[in-house]
């Protein structure tokens, strides 16, 4: 992936939304997370018939370059992260509900870190 900006979110959400679909429609109403890149993860999860973990971490914004990190800028930061388990059997098996559910799944990540 890459770090977070408000040009990229719009950029990129622009670019899921051009496809149409349920999935441009969740893309084009996040407001702190980028889109996520399907592929990799869709490849994975359809060939390791595993529980799925997800960590969502907010607490790193104003952070656009790693410079801003290493100058001491998350000193004293407040950092949240939070590790979510979602079991196989709840992971879709179809492709297209595949890429729905990663999609939902940003939302609810972007929900807990518009909260």
């Amino acid at each position: 992936g890459t770090r977070y900006s408000e040009a990229k979110r719009i950029k990129f959400a622009d670019r899921v939304a051009q496809r149409g679909g349920t999935v441009g429609a969740i893309a084009s109403e996040y407001r702190k997370v980028l889109p996520p890149r399907p592929a990799g993860t869709l490849a994975l999860v359809a060939e390791r018939p595993m529980d799925v973990v997800v960590l969502a971490h907010r607490g790193f914004e104003g952070f656009a370059e790693i410079r801003d990190m290493w100058s001491g800028g998350l000193v004293r930061s407040h950092v949240q992260l939070r590790f979510h388990r979602i079991p196989r059997a709840e992971v879709p098996s179809g492709e297209a509900e595949r890429t729905e559910w990663l999609f939902r799944l940003w939302a609810e990540i972007d929900d807990w870190i518009s909260a």
